[in-house]
């Protein structure tokens, strides 16, 4: 159970046992960095571990190219591209570059997901996942958001997350929408002796859970950038900067202690729209990095890799 999220992790619980059920949910997740947009659609994930799983997350170098988000979540079912009417099919063909023509008729591209995602429903209950919609391509945020809104009895449930105030701000005009608020005081405070607990002493637990305002990302990651005087209580914490700039200064710190292979290592996986531990150790060897460069990054939580795939905390 997420800590201090337990109303959120039970509307989402709704949704999936409502898709079990043949009925169809959307829901808008919206919050600022760090809130736990990300960790509430993961849970999701987890949860769903008996329905097929469809997942596409916003990219900011991607963002002016149109359809790329769409290709993650059609692609898997592309194979069911031939129960879509004709037209549908055309459009759906030609804004992933599959078809010769011009440009896709725009009613026709957000039918024809909606079409393919009820389709696909029709063998089992359908979870799909799309994170960073303010990075997202325009056409595919128009066609998910159309998709969303429509939703009857199709068995689906569809996870939307958002980030506040950075990027496209999304119209969610007749979605639900859930807006994870800061921790309470007791919730962070869990958090923190969840995370850090054997290296916090005195007071300092409760100075940082104020210093984060309750966001849970900044929970975890601000003691990373304090020293073992600090977290003992034995030297005063520093000036602490608001939540969200607290957690881009805390990785700065944490990634500058890093050695330069290390670094260069992290812009590789960075740079991969892959990320397979495969791919990223072949990409490392033509620069002349060994794949054990990125295992300080590991030891210090800024990645991890797990199922084959090397991915970064936040």
């Amino acid at each position: 159970m997420l800590i201090g999220r337990e109303q959120e992790v039970a509307c989402i619980e709704r949704m999936l046992d409502a898709a079990r059920a043949g009925r169809s949910g959307a829901l808008l997740i919206r919050g600022e960095p760090g809130i736990g947009k990300t960790s509430l659609l993961l849970h999701a994930r987890e949860l769903a571990s008996d329905m097929r799983v469809l997942v596409a997350r916003g990219i900011q170098a991607e963002s002016e190219l149109p359809f790329s988000g769409l290709g993650d979540l059609a692609g898997p079912l592309l194979h069911l591209r031939e129960r879509l009417p004709s037209a549908q099919s055309l459009a759906l063909g030609q804004a992933l570059a599959l078809e010769d023509g011009g440009t896709p008729a725009r009613f026709a591209v957000p039918a024809a997901l909606l079409g393919l995602l009820a389709a696909a429903a029709e063998a089992g209950a359908l979870l799909v996942l799309a994170d960073d919609l303010q990075w997202l391509d325009a056409p595919t945020v128009e066609a998910i958001v159309f998709t969303a809104r429509r939703l009857r009895g199709e068995g689906i449930a569809m996870l939307l997350g958002a980030r506040t105030g950075t990027g496209s701000e999304v119209d969610a005009s007749g979605l639900e929408e859930l807006c994870p608020g800061p921790l309470d005081e007791a919730a962070a405070l869990e958090r923190l002796r969840r995370e850090h607990g054997g290296r916090l002493r005195g007071s300092v637990a409760g100075e940082l859970a104020a210093a984060a305002g309750g966001n849970p990302l900044a929970l975890v990651e601000l003691p990373g950038s304090l020293t073992n005087e600090q977290l003992a209580g034995r030297t005063p914490l520093p000036p602490v900067l608001p939540a969200g700039q607290s957690v881009e200064a805390a990785f700065r710190q944490r990634l500058a202690a890093l050695p330069s292979a290390t670094r260069e290592a992290l812009l590789v996986v960075a740079a991969s729209r892959d990320e397979t531990v495969t791919e990223v150790a072949q990409a490392l060897d033509r620069l002349g990095l060994e794949s054990r460069a990125l295992d300080p990054a590991e030891a210090s939580e800024i990645v991890v890799v797990d199922g084959g795939h090397v991915r970064f905390r936040h």
